[in-house]
């Protein structure tokens, strides 16, 4: 079980770094936008530096996906990704209810963004 208590001002929330979108075709092992590496990048720093980001991951079919709205939160050594996660069909984007996950620990190769540690849901990978 997580408590969480919450200390973030408006102007704390002003300060956060949106690293921008990771877009991957289900199943697929290659981002499909070519800012990918960057974006990911940035939400490595920002998570190693205990600063407050957000990066979405959208893993996409052709009438069906999940949204991933990822945030980094805390600091060292209380550090953890926050995952909203949305499915959604053709009927629509908020056809589904989210759900979210909370990821203990986070940590990059050639391979991608490793999100682990979750106590309810296996690991992620963000593909690179």
């Amino acid at each position: 079980m997580y408590c969480f208590a919450s200390t973030t001002s408006v102007s704390a929330a002003r300060r956060a770094t949106t690293c921008g979108e990771v877009d991957v075709r289900i199943n697929g092992t290659v981002p499909s936008n070519t800012d990918a590496d960057q974006n990911e990048n940035c939400f490595w720093a920002a998570y190693q530096s205990g600063e407050h980001a957000f990066l979405t991951y959208r893993q996409t079919g052709i009438d069906a996906g999940t949204i991933h709205k990822l945030e980094s939160v805390g600091h060292a050594p209380y550090h953890w990704v926050i995952d909203e996660v949305s499915p959604y069909t053709i009927v629509g984007p908020n056809s589904h209810r989210a759900v979210y996950h909370v990821y203990r620990s986070m940590s990059q190769d050639a391979t991608g963004l490793h999100l682990q540690g979750s106590l309810d849901t296996p690991d992620l990978l963000i593909p690179a």
